[in-house]
């Protein structure tokens, strides 16, 4: 199908990202998941991009194996994932230590073993899967697919304009709820577009 496709999708994810931060209040409700502040009901309604992507996906015709969801990749896929998602931390851990201390590193890295093992599962979950399907799986997937040209300029600008697509999908969140921890907009922005470039490279 054509490129209308990706507008109505991007049109769905800002509706869904906008209209999450404006009930914010009335979604915080139930029990907390262990190892954060998420509500179970907060916690479902953060699945709602990865049934947008497969609800586009199974329109368009193409399976979950079309983007590389098949039994024989998914256990690099994670291996890869999480080694990158590893990297990401220490690379950050390793530029904020020596200038604003162990506090601004955030709370997975100030608590025990324990607790920081079930807060990067909850991201594995609730943020990681859900994003990389809805942002690599689907739209980086897709402007690969219709734009012309080679592969190489295809794979450039559907990696750079899905990676600065996720980077602005964090925009509802920062303006309602502040950025995470104690670092400044430009670092958080910088680290959200150099981690969706990663991934997308990755996918």
């Amino acid at each position: 199908r054509g490129s209308g496709w990706i507008g109505l999708f991007v049109v769905a994810l800002v509706l869904y990202l906008v209209g999450t931060r404006l009930l914010e209040g009335v979604l915080r409700v139930g029990p907390v998941l262990p190892g954060g502040e998420t509500t179970v009901v907060e916690g479902a309604v953060q699945f709602v991009p990865l049934v947008l992507a497969l609800w586009f996906l199974r329109a368009e015709g193409v399976s979950l194996a079309g983007i590389g969801l098949s039994r024989d990749r998914i256990v690099p896929a994670l291996v890869a994932v999480t080694g990158f998602y590893v990297l990401l931390n220490v690379v950050g851990i390793g530029l904020v230590l020596p200038t604003a201390g162990a506090s601004a590193t955030g709370y997975q890295w100030t608590v025990s073993p324990v607790m920081a093992l079930v807060a990067f599962v909850n991201a594995l979950i609730f943020a990681a899967f859900v994003e990389e399907v809805a942002f690599r799986g689907y739209l980086q997937s897709k402007m690969i697919a219709v734009l012309p040209s080679t592969i190489r300029f295809r794979g450039s600008v559907g990696v750079i304009t899905a990676s600065v697509l996720f980077t602005l999908a964090h925009v509802p969140r920062v303006l309602t709820s502040g950025i995470p921890g104690t670092q400044a907009l430009a670092t958080y922005g910088a680290l959200l577009l150099f981690s969706g470039l990663g991934f997308g490279l990755l996918y």
